[in-house]
């Protein structure tokens, strides 16, 4: 059954806004959409996935937080990340309703 991004969200508790950060990260490099989804700058949110597109766009959303938290680990290593790790903490607090940032304790 085909799902679109408001559907998706509900049932994965996240905001639209999450599942287009993670549609504008994945466009190119998995070519799932065609180009007629991303009108004005954006994912439609009525474009329909697949179940196959569904389920690894959660799973990219899943992994989100986990690769933020990589990026800390590396921070003391190399040089600009940490410019790079606040811009994405800064991003992420700044999406409505998202779900994928741990404000707890590192």
């Amino acid at each position: 059954m085909y799902h679109n991004l408001p559907e998706i969200a509900r049932r994965n508790n996240c905001s639209i806004s999450d599942l287009r950060d993670v549609l504008d990260s994945a466009e190119y490099r998995c070519g799932w959409l065609c180009k007629e989804a991303f009108v004005d700058g954006q994912w439609e949110e009525e474009v329909l996935l697949r179940p196959d597109q569904e389920a690894e766009l959660v799973r990219l959303l899943s992994a989100r937080p986990m690769l933020l938290k990589r990026l800390q680990r590396l921070e003391g290593h190399c040089e600009g990340l940490s410019e790079t790790i606040k811009a994405l903490q800064d991003a992420a607090e700044e999406t409505p309703g998202g779900q994928g940032t741990d404000h707890g304790p590192h």
